[in-house]
């Protein structure tokens, strides 16, 4: 397994090496500890090799495994900020601590997005996985939260509302939503609210697939107190793209 290193502390020679990743544990930490003594001050990865930042993905986490970033996020390009006031400095004894990036491991992920003020159904589901959220102690820390946490809260409470209405047939057809979300439902009620029957349609299905797919990219999933909910996030990304892949859904289907 290789990956490319570029170094973007200088724009004008963005230096590549092409680098085997000689151990399945090895970590960003040690990876990037045998290949320079200087600190960094941001990394990050990509798909394509761009030097934007923001076409890649933030590692914040020098505990990263390698694997991960070219297995799940499907990355050979690793980016690297050189702190340009520490190049000339000692190397770091500790290997995971060969770089500074903005946020350390050490971070506390206490911090919630505000629940919303309770003005419909959708703002009740949205308070409620926040409370799950709260209770399972999936937060975030203060840089992320006005960004990743709500994103991910946001992201979660649009898909639980669109197939909310068809748990009923989904069920029928042999698809469980995962064990730690069976709780929230129940909330679009359009009976009562006199409103059009549902309907699944293929184009807004696919729409919910590439956003939680994006979001399951985030490296906030890789901390060590999101196995469950990487596992459960996952598992309803598969039951959402199953009925994508349906007979039925290749037009559309009512609740």
């Amino acid at each position: 397994m290789y990956v490319i290193v570029i170094d973007e502390t200088d724009p004008s020679k963005r230096e590549r090496q092409l680098v085997k990743v000689t151990e399945d544990d090895q970590t960003i930490g040690d990876f990037l500890s045998n290949l320079m003594n200087e600190k960094c001050s941001s990394i990050w990865v990509s798909k394509e090799g761009l030097p934007a930042k923001n076409d890649g993905t933030d590692i914040t986490d020098p505990n990263t495994p390698m694997t991960v970033i070219v297995d799940l996020f499907k990355c050979n390009y690793l980016h690297v900020m050189k702190d340009t006031d520490t190049q000339k400095s000692t190397p770091c004894p500790e290997k995971t601590n060969a770089f500074q990036i903005m946020m350390t491991a050490r971070r506390r992920y206490d911090k919630f997005p505000e629940e919303r003020k309770p003005v419909n159904a959708k703002d009740r589901l949205y308070n409620d996985v926040l409370k799950l959220m709260f209770g399972k102690k999936y937060g975030f820390t203060p840089v992320q939260v006005e960004t990743v946490g709500k994103r991910v809260v946001s992201t979660l409470t649009d898909t639980l509302w669109y197939i909310d209405p068809f748990h009923d047939k989904l069920l029928s057809r042999g698809i469980h939503i995962p064990k730690i979300f069976s709780d929230l439902k129940g909330y679009y009620n359009w009976r009562s609210q006199k409103k059009k029957t549902p309907v699944i349609t293929s184009v807004c299905l696919k729409e919910h697939i590439d956003i939680m797919s994006d979001v399951l990219m985030y490296p906030w999933f890789l901390n060590s107190q999101m196995p469950e909910l990487r596992k459960s996030w996952t598992e309803i990304f598969d039951k959402v793209l199953h009925i994508l892949r349906g007979p039925e859904t290749k037009n559309s289907f009512t609740s």
